[in-house]
């Protein structure tokens, strides 16, 4: 989970394009601070990020709540964020969640995705699991990956949804072209062992491709097994080797003794 910050992306997603046109990262403070006071919600918001980026988390805090009265989302979640990690405010849950939903439900996805995690595992309100998967289910269907990556998972367990490998291989295909790590590694995993799919090492080598480029450490692992055993690609043990030293320095201690082996075998 992260806050909203100044990400182009999300900024023309949650306020639309005509908003950067008018506030971006470069603003220069006086102009926010003129703006802001003049009572321009984005210009609250802007401020506010420019404060949180400084850790200066009083005066972010100031402006998310101006922003937050005047009904902007990204700064209720933004506030939500603040109150569920107690940073800059006492922490108080029940203060997170009032602040996360008022976000959600204004359709902002990482509220609600937020949200539905605050469900389910009881934080600051009672445990409803059924009203969680119905936040997550509505965030993955807004496109975050997050959500659909999660959502995958419920399916491919089990979890509080009947097993349901072709749902878990959609969702995993949606987050997955988002490029999320995680859910391409999930990928990679479903062709190389075949689970609700034809088995298939070329879509798991291209799939787990994907995550290690991100430095996935456990896509890399299983990468580099494919190249060191010939699946879905000739036998490279030099690549294997790579990736194998990629997946210890992303921390993957069987990259680091897979490293070890081969070059004790001159590799």
């Amino acid at each position: 989970m992260k806050k909203i910050t100044y990400s182009l992306f999300l900024i023309s997603a949650l306020f639309g394009a005509n908003v950067w046109a008018q506030y971006s990262a470069e603003t220069d403070v006086a102009t926010l601070q003129q703006a802001a006071e003049q009572g321009d919600a984005e210009a609250q918001f802007y401020l506010g990020v420019s404060y949180d980026n400084k850790q200066d988390y009083a005066n972010a805090l100031h402006w998310y709540n101006l922003a937050a009265r005047q009904e902007m989302p990204a700064a209720q979640f933004n506030l939500g964020y603040m109150y569920e990690l107690g940073q800059g405010v006492e922490q108080s849950y029940h203060t997170a969640v009032k602040f996360y939903k008022s976000a959600a439900e204004q359709h902002l996805p990482q509220a609600q995705y937020q949200l539905a995690h605050m469900y389910m595992e009881g934080k600051g309100l009672r445990q409803d699991v059924n009203i969680a998967m119905t936040w997550l289910e509505n965030a993955a269907e807004a496109g975050y990956p997050a959500a659909q990556y999660d959502l995958a998972m419920h399916y491919y367990k089990g979890l509080n949804f009947k097993q349901d490998y072709a749902k878990a291989l959609q969702w995993f295909n949606k987050a997955g072209e988002q490029n999320y790590a995680r859910a391409q590694f999930s990928l990679g995993l479903m062709y190389q062992t075949g689970t609700g799919v034809q088995q298939s090492d070329a879509k798991a080598l291209d799939w787990y491709g994907k995550a290690a480029a991100q430095n996935y450490a456990p896509a890399q692992l299983n990468l580099g097994a494919l190249y060191e055993q010939g699946k879905g690609v000739k036998v490279d043990l030099p690549k294997a080797k790579k990736l194998y030293g990629d997946a210890c320095d992303n921390g993957d201690q069987r990259g680091c003794d897979y490293y070890k082996d081969l070059n004790q075998k001159g590799i």
